[in-house]
Parts: structure tokens; sequence; C-alpha cells
């Protein structure tokens, strides 16, 4: 996807949104990645910038996530939008995990993760 910034903020978990062609919004949930020290931290974080409805019947773990990106299920973002992971290189969590989470984004529409 090709988007265009519209507003750009570094804290962390708030929302900028973007606009792409035909001029549709898309959120940017910001993580920081040096707050990723593992997968329980992973969710903790994704959960404080996503907030999404159902938080609290989250799982908190690949399946539950993928259940929530593919079927809307709890702790879902809602589409179209973007994960971002600022300073990416500093995450001590899994790169295995962090491919995961990128996989079962594709698998959603309109959803995408960004390392920057």
């Amino acid at each position: 996807m090709d988007f265009t910034t519209v507003s750009r903020t570094v804290e962390v978990g708030v929302v900028t949104l973007r606009f792409g062609i035909g001029g549709s919004a898309v959120r940017v949930f910001i993580l920081d990645g040096r707050r990723l020290t593992d997968e329980a931290t992973f969710w903790k974080e994704y959960l404080s910038a996503v907030r999404p409805v159902g938080e609290e019947f989250f799982g908190r773990n690949l399946a539950a996530f993928r259940d929530a990106v593919t079927a809307g299920g709890p702790g879902c973002p809602g589409a179209p939008c973007c994960i971002r992971i600022e300073k990416h290189e500093a995450a001590s969590v899994s790169p295995k995990f962090i491919a995961k989470v990128a996989e079962i984004l594709r698998e959603s529409d309109g959803m995408e993760l960004v390392l920057a």
C-alpha cells in the first residue's frame, strides 16, 4: 500500500491517520520496540495501543490474534489499520513471533505490520 501520512506522532499508542487511494482513512497504532521484551509484553503493548472492543476476552496469543483479525473476534483492531513497531530492532521478542504476527495480518483484509 502506498499512503500519504497526514499526521505523525511518535507517542506510543497514539493513532494517526493516513489516507490512501480514494481517500480512505487508515488507523496507525504505534508500539515501541524497546518495550517488547517477550510475547506477554507484546500483547500488553498491543492492547494498550489498540484498545479494541472485547479486550477483556482477548486470549493474548497468536491463535486469538488470528481469530481477532480474520474473523473480527475479541481484540480486533478493525480494518483498515497498520500496526507500526517503532525501533523494532530494539525488541527482544522473538523475530519468529513478529514474523508470525505479520503473516496473520496479511491473512486479514486491510491490515498490515510495519517495522520502523
